[in-house]
């Protein structure tokens, strides 16, 4: 579906640039011209004439700047816009909307194109007039080309008003196409109620009740972070692009920020133990040496590679680079999550304590709480490795905070721990994983602590 608030605002500006251009129609310059008073005068009066082209050329000179070239931009902008709304539009408006879009692209290069060659005739008449009355006087050479030139310059002028006359009407065919489009779509019940399901969504409203206050946090995070499609719980969708107005971002900020001040999520509060201590340690010693040093946790996934995706985005001048570089050097580490495979169902704890090594598995005293569950991650086998390509974009999201097609670049995937049973999870680093992978079937791992 087409994001129509998007749409509308785009189509509105470049209407606005083309009403004022049209408004000005008729060009001062023009009417001298087509009236002949230009050629009386040349041969009655050439001091009128010269005046009268200086100050009608001065006139429509305002014009047309303030007018073609604001159109102009407007395009550009708005071209661009269009391009995102073709994404969104699904396969049964990209087709027709992509036809629109290349219609109106080549309606604007011809625009520029012959407002380019105005602005040239413009800059040559100056060149001729700029001599001295006298010596334009018996000089029929001269007066000749001006005249061609001024002539010449109505012409271009005119193609101008008549391409952008022609970008009216190709814009305002695209903009019924669109609103019928919207019209006939099946997703526009939901996209019309966005605002309300953001509201619902912060508040923890409806179904939204039924989610802990951190998934919902989680989703937040990826409408920020992410310009694909977000799916609810109850089918809505919804993305950063149509969540971009200044109340729906201030909404989620407030939200988000008062959320990261009461768990200490964060990343610019948080205090990160540098080096991290590098031996090998069961989960619960780890978490217990980190917390008699004063941290409170491990790292979580989102937290870890936040860490690590800046550091490769940004060529190693990311916020936290001294970490970033202890965390790529020594042993893999644990991180502040559990999983627990049902089925095709991945489930994941948050800030796991209650498990422990009993010295053939890991075991919990009573159940871990499941802050989150993967629904469907197809038929995977416990106890093996699966490229993250491979999982629903909802889990890869919830911990990296990150796309799959970006992670797959550091060949980031998934161990699925046995069958049933909760497993803390550590990252790889070496016989064949990367520091990218989130293994469920580590005995022991290094350790950095967070507060």
């Amino acid at each position: 579906m087409v994001d129509v608030r998007i749409h509308e605002k785009v189509v509105t500006d470049a209407k606005n640039a083309v009403s004022l251009v049209n408004f000005e129609e008729k060009l001062s310059l023009a009417e001298y011209v087509d009236s002949q008073e230009l050629d009386k005068d040349i041969k009655n009066n050439l001091g009128t004439a010269v005046f009268n082209v200086i100050t009608k050329l001065n006139d429509d000179e305002s014009k047309l700047n303030s007018n073609i070239i604001a159109l102009r931009n407007a395009l550009n902008d708005w071209l661009g816009d269009l391009q995102s709304e073709i994404r969104v539009a699904g396969p049964e408006g990209s087709r027709q909307i992509y036809d629109y879009f290349e219609k109106i692209k080549s309606k604007n290069d011809i625009l520029q194109g012959d407002h380019d060659v105005v602005k040239i005739d413009i800059t040559e008449l100056r060149s001729l007039l700029s001599v001295p009355l006298t010596e334009l006087h018996g000089n029929s050479n001269q007066i000749s080309s001006i005249t061609s030139l001024v002539k010449s310059l109505v012409k271009n002028a005119k193609l101008c008003v008549s391409d952008v006359d022609s970008i009216k009407k190709i814009i305002e065919s695209l903009d019924r196409y669109v609103q019928g489009f919207n019209a006939l779509s099946p997703e526009l019940k939901n996209y019309q109620n966005t605002e309300q399901k953001l509201d619902d969504l912060l508040e923890g409203k409806g179904v939204y009740a039924m989610y802990s206050l951190k998934n919902r946090y989680d989703i937040l995070v990826r409408v920020l972070r992410t310009k694909s499609i977000i799916k609810l719980p109850d089918g809505a969708q919804f993305n950063s692009e149509m969540l971009r107005d200044n109340e729906s971002m201030r909404k989620i900020k407030t939200f988000m920020k008062e959320y990261e001040t009461e768990n200490q999520l964060s990343m610019g509060g948080l205090t990160i133990e540098n080096p991290k201590h590098n031996e090998w340690e069961y989960y619960q010693d780890s978490l217990a040496r980190l917390r008699q040093k004063g941290f409170k946790r491990h790292l979580r996934p989102i937290e870890f590679y936040e860490i690590l995706l800046e550091h490769f985005r940004t060529n190693g001048l990311g916020t936290r680079e001294d970490v970033a570089k202890n965390m790529l050097s020594g042993k893999g580490e644990w991180l502040s999550v559990a999983f627990r495979k049902r089925g095709n169902i991945l489930e994941v704890s948050w800030d796991p304590e209650n498990i422990a090594w009993n010295g053939k598995e890991y075991v919990t005293k009573g159940d871990l709480r499941v802050d989150f569950a993967c629904p469907d991650m197809g038929d995977k086998k416990s106890e093996k490795y699966y490229k993250i390509s491979t999982f629903p974009s909802e889990l890869v999201h919830a911990l990296y905070g990150a796309d799959a097609g970006e992670l797959s670049k550091y060949d980031a995937g998934i161990y699925l721990p046995p069958e049933g049973k909760w497993w803390p999870v550590g990252c790889g680093y070496i016989y064949g994983y990367s520091y990218f992978d989130l293994i469920a079937g580590n005995y022991r791992r290094a350790s950095r602590g967070v507060k």
